[in-house]
């Protein structure tokens, strides 16, 4: 489908799996001359099952257009009552896109919903010689690799010889926002949810769901931080945003020192005051460097 000047290709095989295969704007391909698109998907784990769009256990159904520039990709799992839905968003004339997954669980008992992946960009083993990475805000160049963290809300995979490059985008929140490109024999990019420093699970109860935040790419000639910054200002510089839980965490001013009964009575007391979120920092463990419950 096209909207806008962006042209997106997506192959269904005979099982009902897809891989985007080609993303073009304009009549060109989007990508830097040498880059070779693999393909564009997602990837969730649902009650310890690895999902993705070219798995076996997930059926592509179909494309519906849900507003201006905005589309769902709908797919079913065939061995959980999940449906999940591929958000994906276009800008109008610009040479971007966001997309986001939605799982929603369908069956009787609940469901726990972990390493949410809402884009894979797979590029072939080959096509990126000489590609810069440009982690940090885009401030520190690192060649030939690179593992961003939850501190890259944008990395900029940039080919000096064009001049032409990709902006990732990530919009989760920092403390939870993973962004990794890899630049080296192979090349990929996975943009989501942190699963080591700060995994991120959500419970779904029955007939609930969960939306990631957005993540996406926008693509760049000559002027990557102009086109950047006309980008935000114009599209997500104001967008409207819920407000953050408060949170109240145990380390001010116990530090290791607490227990049962006094997390019970803090809970009680940090409710009372508003508070949203109770987190339990460090001395939840047996002892520092143990990673074990203390019973």
């Amino acid at each position: 489908w096209t909207d806008g000047g962006l042209r997106r290709t997506i192959e269904i095989d005979d099982r009902g799996r897809s891989l985007t295969t080609r993303l073009e704007h304009d009549g060109r391909p989007l990508l830097v001359p040498g880059w070779s698109l693999f393909a564009a998907g997602w990837r969730v784990v649902v009650d310890g099952a690895v999902l993705h769009g070219a798995c076996e256990e997930v059926e592509f159904l179909r494309v519906d257009q849900t507003a201006p520039f905005e589309r769902v990709l709908r797919h079913r799992v065939r061995t959980k009552p999940v449906a999940i839905d591929l958000h994906v968003r276009s800008f109008g004339a610009a040479p971007a896109q966001f997309q986001w997954l939605e799982i929603r669980n369908e069956g009787d008992r609940p469901l726990v919903v972990s390493d949410v992946q809402s884009l894979e960009l797979a590029l072939s083993p080959t096509s990126l010689e000489g590609t810069e990475a440009h982690r940090d805000f885009c401030s520190i160049r690192s060649h030939p690799d690179h593992y961003g963290g939850m501190d890259d809300p944008a990395i900029r995979l940039d080919d000096p010889a064009s001049r032409r490059g990709l902006f990732l985008l990530n919009l989760g929140p920092g403390l939870v926002r993973r962004s990794v490109a890899l630049v080296g024999y192979t090349p990929i990019s996975t943009l989501g949810y942190d699963t080591a420093r700060f995994p991120v699970e959500r419970d779904l109860a029955p007939g609930s769901s969960f939306a990631a935040d957005p993540v996406g790419f926008l693509a760049y000639d000559a002027n990557p931080h102009g086109t950047l910054r006309a980008f935000a200002a114009r599209h997500l510089v104001g967008r409207p945003l819920p407000a953050p839980p408060i949170l109240w965490n145990t380390w001010q001013p116990f530090g290791l020192a607490i227990d049962e009964p006094l997390l019970i009575e803090l809970v009680d007391r940090a409710a009372d005051l508003g508070f949203e979120l109770f987190s339990v920092d460090d001395g939840w463990q047996e002892r520092q460097g143990l990673w074990r419950e203390d019973p």
